[in-house]
């Protein structure tokens, strides 16, 4: 399954997006759009229950390849409030579950056949051992 994300058409005009713009010093939206798409997209694949703990913040030239200032993306993103540090120290990406619910359904759905699938065939597999079948 190829991952995905819903991305809202206010999206340009959040005002989250101006504050980032300006903590990054960039005029032109249009890229800090552009960087947080990479950054859901990334997610999605890498993180896809929205939770980047665990990965170091050099993961994030994955994510926006080129972008120089990483630390400085990684900070900006926490003040702005499009990543959140929860009271047990994760850091998620804020309202996650509105953005990635859909995947997240998606993958728990593929992993429920999948196991369903591994058991009917294990157990077609037993039944030919046991002597059930010529």
């Amino acid at each position: 399954m190829m991952p995905w994300i819903q991305v809202y058409s206010n999206l340009p005009g959040h005002k989250k997006l101006y504050a980032l713009s300006k903590a990054l010093g960039i005029k032109r939206k249009y890229e800090t759009v552009g960087i947080i798409v990479s950054l859901w997209l990334w997610a999605a694949k890498n993180a896809p229950d929205g939770d980047i703990t665990d990965f170091p913040v050099e993961a994030l030239e994955d994510a926006v390849p080129g972008f120089r200032g990483l630390s400085k993306l990684y900070t900006a993103l926490l003040d702005t409030g499009w990543l959140d540090q929860t009271e047990d120290g994760r850091i998620i990406f804020h309202d996650w579950e509105e953005y990635a619910g859909l995947l997240m359904d998606a993958l728990d759905n593929q992993k429920k056949k999948t196991r369903e699938r591994v058991r009917k065939y294990r157990a077609g597999k037993s039944g030919k051992r046991n002597g059930n079948n010529p």
